[in-house]
C-alpha cells in the first residue's frame, strides 16, 4: 500500500468517526427533548395534585421558580430540537463533467484529488458537529438550571426552607 493510499484510508476513517459523532449528538439532542418534555409533564401533574388539595394555596414565592422552570424546560426542548436540524455537511458528489476533468490524472494526482476532497468533507463535518455539540451542551445546562428551579419550587411548596 502506498503512502497516499494510507492517507486516503486514514482520512476516510476520520470522516466515518465524524458521522458516528453526528448520530450520537443528534440522539443526545433528542434525549433533551424527551427528558424536558417528561419533566414539564411531571411538573404540571405535581402542581395539579398539590393544588387540588383542600385549603391549599400555592406559595407566592414558588410561582416565579415554577414559571422559570417551565420556560427553561421549553428552551431546552427548542435547543435540543435545533441540534437535530439538518446542518450542512459537505459531501462528495462527483459529476460526469468533473470526472472528465480529472480522468487523465496520474495515480498520484488522482490520490491527491481524492484526499483533498475528503479533507473538505472532514472539515465540514467537524464544523457542523462542533455546533451540534455546543447546542447539546447548552441544552443540558439549561435543562439542569430548569431542574434546579423546579427543585427549589417543590421545596417551597412542601414547606422546606431554602
Amino acid at each position: 500500500m502506498t503512502a497516499p493510499d494510507v492517507y486516503a484510508d486514514y482520512i476516510k476513517v476520520l470522516i466515518d468517526a465524524e458521522m458516528t459523532r453526528k448520530s450520537s449528538l443528534e440522539q443526545r439532542g433528542a434525549g433533551m427533548v424527551t427528558t424536558s418534555g417528561t419533566l414539564v409533564t411531571l411538573l404540571f401533574a405535581l402542581v395539579g395534585v398539590i393544588t387540588a388539595a383542600k385549603d391549599f394555596s400555592l406559595p407566592v414565592e414558588a410561582h416565579g421558580y415554577l414559571g422559570a422552570a417551565v420556560i427553561l424546560f421549553t428552551i431546552a426542548v427548542a435547543i435540543g430540537v435545533s441540534a437535530n436540524l439538518p446542518f450542512i455537511y459537505k459531501e462528495a458528489y462527483p459529476t460526469a463533467a468533473q470526472l472528465v476533468q480529472v480522468w487523465d490524472y496520474t495515480e498520484p494526482e488522482a490520490q491527491a484529488h481524492i484526499i483533498a476532497t475528503r479533507l473538505k468533507v472532514l472539515s465540514s463535518a467537524r464544523r457542523a458537529n462542533g455546533l451540534k455539540g455546543l447546542l447539546v451542551l447548552i441544552a443540558g445546562i439549561v435543562q439542569l438550571t430548569a431542574l434546579i428551579m423546579l427543585t427549589v419550587a417543590v421545596l417551597m411548596i412542601v414547606g422546606v426552607k431554602s
